[in-house]
């Protein structure tokens, strides 16, 4: 006699899913990365473990989701215009307030000894980012308005690793403010077609 296979329990999915990495970010910025356990955030969510390790193998993937989430764009902004795609990518702050930069900017600082969390976050944060920073300037690339020797991946890189020194330098609201005069006043030039 076969026995039956026991349906498998459903995966941790939408609103539940989002609660959860809710909860995460509260558990970072009370806690700390270091002091984070996935346990600690399935008590807190009233989730059961087995669930949350289902989802996430490790604490570091489920911080780098939390983080993640917090972003709303997923595509490149097309305005038309290089100037108007990146002041729509940069000014945007998603769902990232001065309390989650100082979650991040904490967990920026835990990357240096957790070789998981870097990888986590490089994958769920760091590369879409980039990814999408290199398309608003393939895109100006294409329209001309983009010098054809300028290093996309390198100009990809460097635009968000300066907001990040702005805002751990000078605070977020600083970095914010920051954002339209990188654009206009360092990106801008820094990109324009020069004449031959």
């Amino acid at each position: 006699m076969v026995l039956p296979r026991p349906a498998a329990r459903p995966r941790l999915e939408g609103d539940r899913a989002r609660e959860v990495l809710d909860v995460t970010l509260d558990v970072l910025a009370e806690v700390g990365y270091d002091r984070l356990t996935i346990d600690l955030v399935a008590a807190r969510a009233r989730a059961g473990k087995a669930t949350l390790y289902r989802r996430w193998t490790c604490k570091a993937d489920l911080v780098a989701d939390a983080l993640a989430s917090l972003e709303g764009r997923t595509a490149a902004p097309d305005t038309g215009s290089l100037l108007g795609d990146l002041r729509a990518l940069i000014e945007e702050k998603h769902g990232f307030d001065a309390a989650h930069m100082k979650i991040a900017c904490g967990v920026s600082t835990a990357m240096a000894t957790d070789p998981d969390l870097r990888r986590a976050v490089q994958e769920r944060l760091v590369a879409p980012r980039r990814a999408m920073m290199r398309d608003v300037l393939a895109a100006g690339l294409a329209r001309g308005e983009v010098d054809e020797d300028v290093d996309l991946d390198l100009i990809s890189s460097v635009v968000p690793a300066m907001m990040i020194f702005w805002t751990m330098a000078e605070g977020f609201d600083s970095a914010c403010a920051m954002a339209p005069k990188i654009v206009e006043q360092v990106l801008i030039p820094a990109l324009r077609p020069r004449s031959r």
